[in-house]
């Protein structure tokens, strides 16, 4: 399980960023994917954990949300820009 979280968590974003590098418009696609496939992880991950006796989860969870839909946005844009 840890390496799951960890191939969703670090791995897939790492992924997204070395597409920004690229210009071309298959790397923008990719990377807008894996966007708001990280992105609804966040949203799921919340879902999942947010009934918890952990108190910085509920400023963490949210906070992550709001980053991740944010990232998906602004990749989905810059697919777009072309």
């Amino acid at each position: 399980m840890i390496v799951f979280m960890m191939t969703l968590s670090f791995l897939i974003p790492t992924c997204g960023v070395l597409c920004m590098q690229a210009k071309a418009k298959t790397a923008k696609i990719i990377n807008a994917v894996l966007a708001v496939l990280i992105a609804l992880f966040n949203i799921a991950h919340a879902f999942m954990e947010l009934p918890s006796d952990n108190a910085g989860q509920y400023i963490i969870m949210p906070m992550m949300i709001v980053v991740g839909i944010t990232l998906a946005w602004y990749s989905i844009k810059y697919v777009k820009e072309d």
